[in-house]
């Protein structure tokens, strides 16, 4: 009887001991790092929107994902970086967020949306260029506010040219000015409140691609609001005009000094020359072109002047020319008609 016990309780022994064997030694059994910390998972958003590394996206997460503030759009691929949102891509901005310029086939190009910071490239509508821009009849989407201007103020200086019958006067955003080429420029805006028509008599700081309007302009578009922030869509038409082009020389001209202002054009044109006709010089010298000063809207030649009189070709934005034969240079009192318009 106590063999069989003496051999029972080894057998348990020998079974316990095995058990434990099995088991590693104490305080190895907790895994690396218990405790602490985890490491900084190298694919982990680092909170700014972009990847600390190499600033590429890692290979586990979709290259159209979403990176926070980086500008990046949330499910296009295609870099919110510009004024134009192409056709297909993603459009983060609505009318009212700061300058998103809806146009098929364009590429995005300017950071304008959200912040009304400065385009980061020139724009087409500054290269001088008859095509690109607002001149091909795209649509912009900006903010309308008001600073109570009227037809007199501004830097297109047309208080001598008399104000058209329902169109008030408004100043376009500064990265649109095009050195004053939109002067004269006929706007067609639509709000909330319907569609409405205005002309370019200024420039302004406003948020990229949006409009300051004047007084009567700015009561029509927001429905006598106060004066704020109004989401806008807008884009250049033609002014319908059915006289022609008028042309004004800037007071002080001289035969030595020559400025000229083009005024009452249908849509704004591309470029203004000169051919001399007063004296030995007429027609000799050829077509002279023109500078477009962008803080009085007046064309000049490079230097000097070109005499008492001379021949003005206007090139029209879709290439058409109108020439006006024997155009005083040195009466500022009055305006020459053009012989067409644009």
């Amino acid at each position: 009887m106590y063999a069989r016990s003496s051999i029972a309780f080894l057998s348990l022994v020998l079974a316990v001991s095995q058990a434990l064997s099995a088991l590693p030694p104490f305080g190895a059994g907790k895994p690396a790092g218990w405790g602490a910390p985890a490491p900084a998972n190298s694919q982990q958003s680092t909170g700014s929107g972009s990847f600390p590394s190499s600033g590429s996206v890692p290979a586990t997460v979709t290259s159209n994902q979403s990176t926070g503030s980086s500008g990046s759009p949330a499910s296009g691929g295609t870099s919110a970086t510009g004024d134009v949102a192409t056709s297909g891509s993603s459009s983060t901005a609505g009318a009212g967020s700061g300058g998103t310029l809806a146009t098929p086939g364009n590429s995005s190009t300017a950071g304008a949306g959200s912040g009304g910071a400065s385009q980061s490239a020139v724009s087409p509508a500054s290269s001088g260029a008859s095509t690109g821009g607002p001149y091909d009849g795209r649509t912009y989407q900006g903010t309308a506010t008001t600073d109570d201007a009227d037809w007199s103020i501004g830097n297109c200086l047309l208080s001598r040219w008399p104000q058209p019958k329902g169109l008030e006067p408004l100043a376009i955003a500064q990265n649109l000015w095009d050195s004053s080429r939109m002067c004269g420029a006929c706007v067609s805006i639509t709000s909330s409140f319907g569609t409405h028509l205005g002309i370019v008599t200024d420039q302004s700081d406003v948020k990229p691609n949006s409009l300051d309007l004047g007084r009567e302009m700015w009561s029509e578009v927001s429905n006598h609001q106060k004066s704020t922030a109004l989401p806008i869509t807008w884009q250049l038409v033609s002014c319908n005009f059915t006289a022609p082009m008028q042309f004004y020389n800037k007071e002080g001209v001289n035969p030595q000094y020559t400025a000229i202002q083009v005024a009452g054009a249908n849509k704004p044109i591309k470029s203004l020359e000169a051919q001399v006709t007063d004296g030995k010089n007429s027609g000799g010298g050829g077509w002279v072109k023109l500078v477009r000063q962008s803080n009085s809207n007046h064309f000049t030649p490079s230097g000097g002047g070109l005499g008492t009189s001379a021949d003005l070709r206007v090139t029209c934005d879709d290439g058409k020319q109108i020439i006006t034969k024997g155009v005083s240079l040195v009466d500022s009192k009055k305006p020459t008609a053009a012989s067409g318009n644009c």
